[in-house]
């Protein structure tokens, strides 16, 4: 092998035209100035083999080095490096109906308007090969069109630059098998901008720090699947790992940890425009999510590692979101329609200086069903340490834990919207205002049934605070703890200057326990609203004025043992 003796693309074109099905390389090729190969070298013979014996191709940013014509043509062993067309295509073009395989390849500095590195319009195999520092207006790495089939096995994509997708651009079916995706920037989707129909699969790969305004990493407007993949460290406006448009997604068996979305505001249409979805951006389609954890993301304005929106859907099953943070919605924010199954959502917070801070781990005004999941040590400064359910919002919780979670009210949950808690456990959340688990706004409607709350602490309500709808059946509510008043529950009246009204909270409880609750005042029950007491036992409470039940308000017990 001579890297020191060179030859030209004229000699080039030689070999690849004396219709060698084998061609070996024993120099460096570089092309110059007085050669026109406005197309770059052209194979048209099927069977073709270039072996480039570890020799260095260099178009010198005059034209494109290859244009592929053929069938199973293989391009192995060599440097493919400053290849330029105004088109298609900077090192390679692969035609319709052509087939293409690239081996232990590195394809590096080349450009293009569509794949700086390849265009490709056939069939494309890439093994062992590293695709890096090309740039394109789409597709810096690789641009697919239409009916087309991709295979990258084994292989990096990095350090790529374009406007769309800095690594891939893809309108065909396309799969990255065992690769690694890192450093790729672009305005919309960093790594790989995937297209409406096109179809995309990923498995056991890596896509790390890449950069782009919408869709850090992947923006999808197609069909992916993700497999075993790990998706990490992305920066973005929304969605740094992924953005999804319309598409549908399948992720499983994954990673998503440390990706990160920049808040910016548009002074002209006076709104924060990004910093949503830490990790995800779904901003239409439907996500489906299982076995797969999302960590230490960040969104410096809402859903630290999930953003649903209004018209989208996601379903989220066997998954762990831990530590993720934002200013409201520490781990998701949900606009749609959502479902958590046997889930874990852990140290997760809602804190950031100059924003509202709700829902330490979920903030919701959409429709969101959660079963059979966990909430453990979430945070908000606000209002619901696990989850803040607005106004306009409509939540179950079934068979679910809510343990340890902190907030300023609602320790566990607070609720403007409509809530329904069934046969679940919030016990050691704490509130340092009103609501050690639960605190319910004036326009807020919650039904608990068999539901326990026990040894959950505020300064007012140790276990619930009411001013709006709460029904209570089956349940038991015990071992609880107020500072000031209502060891249990405080079920209270507001003024509001904005309305000129009174809201009364109105709470029904039947067939429930509530017992040795502690406070100052009314170790069980506060009430200067309305309060409706059937068929329950409230006994072995204290307080440091020896009252059970205080009450300003309306009341009605029938039923019931005071003890």
């Amino acid at each position: 092998m001579n890297k020191l003796d060179k030859r030209n693309f004229t000699y080039l074109n030689q070999l690849v035209n004396s219709r060698e099905k084998t061609i070996k390389l024993e120099h460096d090729i570089i092309l110059e100035e007085d050669e026109m190969f406005p197309e770059g070298i052209t194979i048209t013979e099927d069977n073709t083999t270039i072996d480039g014996n570890g020799h260095t191709i260099d178009a010198k940013k005059l034209t494109r080095i290859f244009k592929v014509k053929a069938k199973n043509v293989t391009l192995d062993n060599m440097s493919l490096k400053n290849g330029y067309s105004n088109k298609n295509g900077g090192a390679i073009y692969n035609a319709r109906n052509s087939n293409l395989k690239i081996i232990n390849l590195k394809i590096i500095n080349n450009t293009a308007r569509w794949g700086g590195a390849i265009r490709n319009y056939g069939t494309l195999k890439i093994f062992h090969s590293i695709i890096k520092k090309n740039k394109a207006k789409k597709g810096a790495g690789i641009y697919t069109a239409k009916k087309t089939k991709v295979t990258i096995y084994n292989s990096k994509i990095i350090s790529n630059t374009a406007r769309w997708g800095g690594g891939i651009h893809n309108y065909g079916r396309l799969r990255i098998l065992k690769s690694r995706i890192t450093k790729n920037c672009a305005k919309k989707a960093g790594a790989i901008y995937n297209t409406k129909k096109a179809t995309m699969h990923i498995g056991n790969s890596s896509l790390i720090s890449n950069n782009g305004r919408w869709g850090g990493c992947i923006y999808n407007y197609g069909f992916l699947n993700v497999l075993q993949s790990t998706i990490n460290e992305n920066t973005s406006k929304k969605g740094a790992a992924i953005y999804n448009k319309g598409g549908k997604i399948h992720i499983k068996s994954s990673k998503f940890h440390n990706n990160t979305v920049e808040f910016s505001y548009n002074k002209k249409r006076d709104m924060l425009l990004y910093g949503k979805g830490g990790a995800i951006f779904n901003y239409s389609g439907k996500i489906n999510m299982e076995n797969t954890t999302l960590k230490n993301n960040i969104a410096e304005y809402c859903g630290g590692a999930i953003h649903n929106r209004k018209t989208a859907k996601m379903n989220l099953t066997d998954t762990t979101l831990k530590n993720n943070k934002a200013s409201y919605g520490g781990a998701i924010t949900n606009e749609g329609t959502m479902s958590i199954n046997e889930c874990e959502l852990s140290e997760n917070i809602a804190q950031e200086e100059g924003f509202v801070e709700y829902g330490g781990a979920i903030n919701n005004t959409g429709l969101l069903m959660v079963e059979e999941s966990t909430f453990l040590s979430n945070n908000s400064v606000e209002g619901g340490g696990a989850i803040h359910n607005e106004k306009k919002g409509i939540v179950s919780i079934t068979d679910t834990l809510l343990a340890d979670n902190t907030s300023f009210d609602g320790g566990a949950v607070s609720n403007g919207g409509k809530l329904t808690i069934k046969n679940c456990i919030l016990t050691h959340n704490e509130a340092q205002e009103d609501g050690g688990a639960i605190d319910n706004f004036k326009y807020g409607i919650i039904s608990i049934s068999d539901t326990s709350l026990t040894k959950n602490k505020a300064d007012n309500g140790g276990s619930i605070s009411n001013t709006g709808h709460l029904g209570i059946s089956n349940s038991i509510i015990d071992n609880n703890i107020a500072n000031h008043s209502g060891g249990a529950i405080a079920n209270t009246s507001i003024f509001t200057l904005r309305e000129m009204t009174t809201f009364s909270g109105e709470m029904t409880i039947e067939n429930s326990n509530i017992t040795s609750n502690t406070a100052e005042n009314a170790g069980a029950i506060t009430n200067s609203g309305f309060l409706n007491i059937t068929e329950s036992i409230v006994c072995n409470n204290h307080s440091d004025d020896g009252i059970n039940i205080q009450n300003n308000g309306k009341i009605m017990m029938k039923n019931t043992k005071i003890q």
